[in-house]
């Protein structure tokens, strides 16, 4: 086995490696946790990529668009918060006899779900933050596996995540503000 084939190939093992063992931790858990644990991921990536968001704006000297990130990202926690309460009733329900049985066997399809998104994630983290050597190895991996490389090219939350920036930077907040 050629050792380039294998430096390529990291990022996809890795990917795999996560995934099996999630599929193995998610069957244990149930979908029930797993969904919980999914759409923790979901609010985790918005706020890492607010985040990210935030402190190029704040780089950037656009301390407006920073302040309106920060309480984007005070709504996002705001969010969480109030989702974990509904989670905590769906895990009372799912230990009822006869739901626990479907409750671990619907854990796969959302695990791979939030393998993906946790992936997309990782990808809009090298493309916002562009960290030159780093970012160019990862793409390099990404372009020599076929299956990192559609992950890349259907990310839909990049595409979210690059209309929200654009949308954002469009906004005239003096002119709402009356200032």
């Amino acid at each position: 086995m050629d050792s380039n084939w294998f430096l390529v190939n990291v990022p996809f093992l890795v990917l795999v490696l996560f995934l099996v063992i999630k599929i193995i931790v998610g069957v244990k858990r149930g979908a029930v946790k797993e969904l919980c644990s999914f759409v923790s991921a979901i609010i985790a990536a918005v706020v890492v990529l607010l985040i990210g968001f935030a402190i190029r704006k704040y780089i950037d000297q656009d301390r407006v668009i920073f302040i309106v990130t920060l309480l984007l990202l005070f709504l996002m926690i705001t969010i969480y918060r109030i989702l974990s309460l509904f989670f905590t009733t769906l895990k009372i329900i799912a230990k009822l006899p006869g739901v626990s049985a479907v409750n671990k066997l619907l854990s796969i399809p959302v695990v791979i779900c939030e393998v993906i998104i946790v992936t997309w994630t990782v990808y809009c983290v090298v493309m916002v933050f562009d960290q030159g050597a780093f970012a160019k190895c990862i793409f390099d991996c990404v372009q020599a596996n076929p299956i990192m490389k559609f992950l890349y090219e259907y990310n839909y939350m990049y595409a979210i995540v690059a209309k929200f920036s654009h949308t954002l930077a469009a906004i005239d907040i003096w002119k709402y503000i009356g200032m």
